[in-house]
């Protein structure tokens, strides 16, 4: 059996990684690395640095908390480096071969701050890596934020085609499907039947490293276990950084909204109507009560809403109405997991019910987030609903998500009438091959990640 470990996954931030590295105006910056928990920051980032820099001064301020005494008082460069030398005697300090890497940085502010007297200085690389940097109020004083000096990059669990690099599957067999995709003709029938059971897969397993490793070595079973793991540990994250005036009170009020909130997902999203409804969080459901716990989540990294639009004109996120949103989750595997479902058999075999339809738009939503795009959808009324509206090449693209070959009624209904929207990008996605029909394109769903 092949034996699997997190540093082996190739991970495509390490592209933007090296573009920093290779700028001389984004190079007099640090670069900070955001994103939820447990996606692969921390050993994508000492890969890279371990192939490039002789010395790493590596503080991680979660598991060595005492290290945050070395950023009090008056911080210049000069003392702070005197400070670190002291703490990591054997190491050279070579300027120009060493690098600082300063991990969970969110739990020491002025750790943060000192980028901007390090870059100033400019004779060492500076990484900081944090997991809650995007939440409201975690960091509560401005000064600590080095305003001009960080080149921040978001990190994502990974996507389908890290999945499949995970897996081993060659790129060569990829670009077969890419370019199956591009020009519209179908992709060799035992490849796609394959790519679509490896999708299947993937929305089981997710993109969390430790689950795709316990996957690749123990099965679907080890991935679960994995998951169960990494959602508990979130909800003692909810509770750990909820505070009042930065003194780490727990506000007990929204944290209980926030766990009935990320609990009442799976059941908004088996609603055919997949509009998420405040009534069904709790029965004083309102907007005024669990708005600021969907934030939470939504800033925390786990979940993202989908607006609806009010028309099918550019820009997009012009045409939102913000009081109309569908939630989904980051990645599907976790989505999986708190669904509850006892057999992951159910989803390859295609029998999981009420919740088939919501765990292939998860998947697409998945796939549409990890490539940074944000997620649109457009209803007009009970009889016409397009599932996702994104942007493709500067022109707008229309997505239905199909579990099989269903007539994507809205889709045509759009297509067709010219006059009133004007759009002609689309694609069905759905549980087949490419075909290039008129008017509706239709390619299987794996091939979102080509979008």
């Amino acid at each position: 059996m092949l034996l699997y470990n997190l540093a082996m996954f190739k991970r495509k931030i390490t592209k933007d990684i090296e573009r920093w590295a290779n700028d001389n105006s984004l190079k007099k910056k640090a670069l900070v690395i955001k994103g939820l928990r447990q996606v692969g920051k921390t050993t994508t980032i000492m890969d890279y640095c371990r192939s490039h820099y002789s010395e790493i001064v590596y503080i991680n301020f979660l598991d060595d908390p005492d290290k945050k005494e070395l950023f009090e008082g008056n911080l210049t460069a000069d003392s702070l480096l005197s400070r670190l030398r002291l703490v990591f005697p054997s190491l050279l300090f070579a300027p120009g071969k060493t690098v600082l890497f300063f991990d969970e940085v969110q739990e020491c502010p002025r750790a943060r701050y000192a980028a901007k007297p390090l870059m100033l200085d400019g004779r060492f690389d500076l990484i900081e890596s944090g997991s809650l940097l995007g939440l409201r109020g975690y960091n509560r004083r401005p000064a600590d934020i080095p305003v001009g000096f960080e080149h921040c990059l978001t990190m994502t669990p990974m996507d389908f085609e890290e999945f499949l690099w995970a897996k081993g599957v060659g790129k060569d067999v990829i670009e077969q499907a890419r370019q199956a995709f591009l020009s519209l003709k179908p992709l060799d029938r035992f490849l796609n039947d394959v790519f679509l059971k490896y999708f299947r897969e993937y929305a089981i397993v997710g993109g969390m490293p430790e689950a795709v490793t316990a996957y690749l070595t123990q099965g679907i079973v080890g991935a679960q276990s994995v998951q169960n793991d990494i959602l508990e540990s979130y909800k003692d994250d909810y509770g750990k950084h909820l505070n009042e005036a930065g003194d780490r009170s727990l506000d007990r009020t929204l944290l209980g909204r926030i766990l009935d909130v990320y609990s009442s997902i799976p059941s908004q999203l088996s609603k055919e109507n997949k509009k998420f409804a405040y009534s069904q969080v709790g029965k004083d459901g309102s907007a005024r009560k669990y708005l600021d716990a969907i934030l939470w989540l939504e800033e925390y990294g786990l979940i993202s809403r989908c607006f609806n639009l009010k028309s099918l004109q550019r820009p997009l996120s012009g045409q939102i109405d913000d009081s109309i949103f569908k939630i989904f989750f980051n990645d599907t595997g976790l989505f999986m997991r708190s669904l509850g479902l006892e057999s992951a058999a159910d989803l390859l075999n295609g029998n999981i019910g009420i919740y088939k339809g919501s765990i292939y738009e998860n998947l697409i939503a998945d796939s549409l987030i990890k490539h940074f795009k944000d997620l649109y959808y457009y209803r007009k009324n009970d009889s016409l609903e397009i599932d996702f509206v994104t942007s493709c090449q500067s022109e707008i693209t229309l997505l239905e998500v199909k579990t099989n070959d269903g007539r994507a009624k809205s889709l045509k209904e759009v297509l067709t009438n010219k006059a009133k929207y004007n759009v002609t990008c689309n694609y069905k996605l759905y549980n087949g091959n490419v075909v290039d029909g008129d008017p509706i394109k239709q390619i299987p769903l794996y091939m979102v990640m080509f979008l």
